[in-house]
Order: C-alpha cells, then sequence, then structure tokens
C-alpha cells in the first residue's frame, strides 16, 4: 500500500473521530435482536466490505509491482544500449587504428628504394580502399601523387635491349611500378570488365562491378603515363593538364560525366578517343598529338573547341556527335587555330543542334538533312586522313559493338 493511501485512511479517520467528538454521540437506543434474515444481510455486507478492501489492496500492490519491474527493465535496455554504443565505439576504434596503420605502413612501403616493396605497399593500398570505401578518394590522391613524381621514362631501345648495369634495371623495375599503379587505377574506373561491350551479351554496367569505385576524381596533372589503357573507364573528374603520354594512349569506351582536362599534354604515341563520350567540357589547348589521334564515335555534349594544338599524325574525328558548338577553327583568331599536319577526317559526323555555331577546316561544309547538320567533304581526299583507320571505332557505352570486332 502507497504511502498517500495511508494517509488518505488516516486523515478520514482523524477527521470521523473529530466530528463525533464535536457533536456528540446520539441517544442510544434500546437495540432491538436482528433476525436471522438480517444477520446474513450484515454478515454479506461484511464480507463484501472486506474482498473490497483486499481487491484494492492487491490492486494497488500488482500496479506497484508492475511499475518496479518496468522501471527495471527499462534500466537494463539502458544498460544494454550504452554497452552496445560503447562496444561500437571501440569496434570502430579498432578498426580505424588498423586502417591508419596499414595506410601508413603501406606508404612507407611506396617510397622504398626496392621495387618489390613498392609493389606491396600499391597493392596494399588498393585492398585497404577495395574493404573500406569512405578511403577510396585518399588511396587514389597517393597513387596519382606516385604518378606525378619525377620520373625519366627509358627509350624504347632500353626497353627491348635493356642493358646489364644496375641503373638499367633500376628504370625498368620502376617502369613495372608505375604501370601497375596504372593499371589499378583502371580496373576500379571501370563499371564492368574490360573489353565487355565488345562482346554481345556481355554483363553491362547496371549489373555492377565489384571492383568499381564510384565517384573517385583524379589528379595525375603533369604524370608521365606508360602506354595507359584507360579504356571503357568511368572519370568524375579528371585532370590531366601537362601530362606525358609516353606509347599508345588508350581512353576508347570512356565516359567523362565532368570536366576532362588535356590542356598541355603531350601524346608521344596514338591517341585512342573513339567511341568517348563527353559529357562535361573537354579542354585540350595546347595539346601535342605525335601520332594518330583517334576520336571516331565520340559523343560531345558540351562546347568543343580546339585552339593551338598539333597533330603530327592523322586525325579522325569520323562518325562523331556534336551536341552543341563545333569549333575546330576560329576564323577571328587565326593565330589559335590547330595544325593538322596530315589532314583531318570529318566524314560522317553530325552536329544535332542547328542553331550551334560550327566552324569547319577548310575543305569541311555542313548539310542540311532534317535531323541536324551532317560534315561533309567539300575539297576531295585530302583532306582526309590517309587509310588505315579500317578498325571500327570502340562502341559507346550501350551501343551494340561492330560485328568486326568479333574477328
Amino acid at each position: 500500500m502507497t504511502i498517500s493511501v495511508i494517509a488518505a485512511i488516516l486523515l478520514l479517520a482523524s477527521s470521523w473521530l473529530f466530528i463525533t467528538w464535536y457533536l456528540g454521540s446520539p441517544p442510544r437506543a434500546d437495540p432491538k435482536a436482528l433476525d436471522v434474515a438480517a444477520q446474513l444481510d450484515l454478515l454479506k455486507l461484511v464480507f463484501a466490505t472486506v474482498a473490497g478492501v483486499g481487491a484494492l489492496v492487491a490492486l494497488v500492490t500488482a500496479y506497484r509491482r508492475q511499475r518496479l519491474d518496468e522501471i527495471a527493465s527499462e534500466r537494463a535496455e539502458r544498460v544494454q544500449a550504452h554497452s552496445k554504443e560503447v562496444a561500437d565505439a571501440n569496434i570502430h576504434d579498432a578498426t580505424e587504428r588498423r586502417v591508419t596503420e596499414l595506410y601508413s605502413h603501406a606508404v612507407e612501403q611506396m617510397g622504398h628504394e626496392k621495387a618489390m616493396v613498392r609493389l606491396g605497399g600499391l597493392y596494399a593500398l588498393e585492398r585497404l580502399a577495395q574493404q573500406n570505401p569512405e578511403h577510396r578518394q585518399v588511396v587514389t590522391e597517393v597513387i596519382c601523387a606516385y604518378l606525378r613524381m619525377p620520373y625519366a621514362p627509358l627509350s624504347e631501345d632500353a626497353v627491348a635491349c635493356p642493358g646489364a648495369s644496375a641503373l638499367d634495371s633500376d628504370a625498368l623495375q620502376e617502369r613495372q611500378v608505375r604501370r601497375a599503379a596504372q593499371e589499378i587505377l583502371a580496373k576500379h574506373l571501370r563499371k564492368a570488365p574490360p573489353g565487355s561491350r565488345l562482346q554481345e551479351g556481355a554483363p553491362g554496367p547496371s549489373e555492377g562491378w565489384p571492383a568499381y569505385w564510384p565517384g573517385v576524381t583524379l589528379n595525375l596533372r603533369t604524370a608521365v603515363l606508360l602506354e595507359v589503357d584507360f579504356s571503357e573507364c568511368n572519370f568524375t573528374e579528371c585532370e590531366f593538364s601537362g601530362a606525358r603520354f609516353v606509347g599508345q594512349a588508350r581512353f576508347s569506351g570512356a565516359v567523362f560525366r565532368r570536366t576532362a582536362s588535356f590542356t598541355h599534354v603531350e601524346f608521344e604515341g596514338g591517341a585512342a578517343f573513339d567511341g568517348v563520350e563527353f559529357f562535361g567540357h573537354l579542354f585540350s589547348h595546347d595539346a601535342k598529338y605525335g601520332g594518330v589521334a583517334d576520336f571516331r564515335g565520340s559523343e560531345f555534349h558540351r562546347q568543343f573547341q580546339l585552339a593551338r594544338e598539333e597533330f603530327t599524325g592523322q586525325v579522325w574525328f569520323a562518325d562523331s556527335i556534336f551536341h552543341a558548338d563545333a569549333r575546330f577553327v576560329n576564323p577571328a583568331h587565326p593565330r589559335s587555330h590547330p595544325r593538322f599536319h596530315a589532314g583531318i577526317d570529318l566524314s560522317g559526323a553530325r552536329v544535332l543542334n542547328t542553331s550551334e555555331v560550327v566552324m569547319l577546316p577548310p575543305g569541311w561544309v555542313t548539310e542540311e538533312d532534317g535531323a541536324g547538320r551532317a560534315i561533309v567533304s567539300e575539297g576531295g581526299d585530302q583532306f582526309r586522313g590517309a587509310g588505315g583507320n579500317y578498325r571500327p571505332p570502340y562502341p559507346r557505352q550501350g551501343q551494340r559493338p561492330d560485328p568486326r570486332w568479333a574477328g
């Protein structure tokens, strides 16, 4: 019984005694004997009163017991929740410490004098990023920073016939380390296995590829890249300004979601951008292309403009699609014109928006065809690159591969 109930009973009893004493008792009459029926009724009333009081006491006791049980249960839940939070925090702290230790050790390995140790550091960083998505951007930046380190690539003769000196051996080993770093970046920028677009029925990007790291950005400004293969990669945002591409540079079938900067780059070999889709701006002014520049079948969703590029080899833009401005030259600024030493092929290219500005090199004009404007040659084959572009352009994302790729 609670204290409030006891206090109420005591107050009621005290009030009754005080009123009885103050008013006095009425004169007593001679009691009459109760018959059997009256005694039974009185007995029933007494039993009912006792039962009611007992029920009230039992109800109050049960309520108090239930309330105590609820309080104990709530306390136990709070203690359990707190214990779980502490355990989760300890696990998180332990995981972060382990990740930090692995990261620090891997970075130290990348600075080691032995190439095999540097390779181990690269693959340790890759594994760490694969298992911890929140660290993928940091790992990508570390790998990009390694590729931006000063490096003097070996000549083709030295690669084909390396000397016996330790200097050549170290340079060849460093070449392998840098190529491994490039392959790690390319592997995790693809949404599907490499070469899948060339096969009918191959799994597409929508089915997912566990190695893909979405959203990471690249900063390879001034990097030296060796025979790099970024085909079918998906670039969120990338920076290649001032980079030097040694050997063949492949971006076939790549997708550039945002800005792609290739200003002041140098392609010492061929540059394959066939089947590429540019959703953002492409900045490529002052670039040098030492071999074939292949942009066949590419699609440009923003303004396309060339300025002061130098194309030593053939330039192919056949079957490309331009959704906005297409400015290959600018008559108002002749000093900014690119130089096509071996001609340019624009056959089959199209400009979809008829209201956009189109500035073409000499020998090329546009013709209305109902669904935009087609770019055609008016000066003969001398304005095209010489033969050699027999391989079909790489299929863009979502396109079916050309049957000639099957061979």
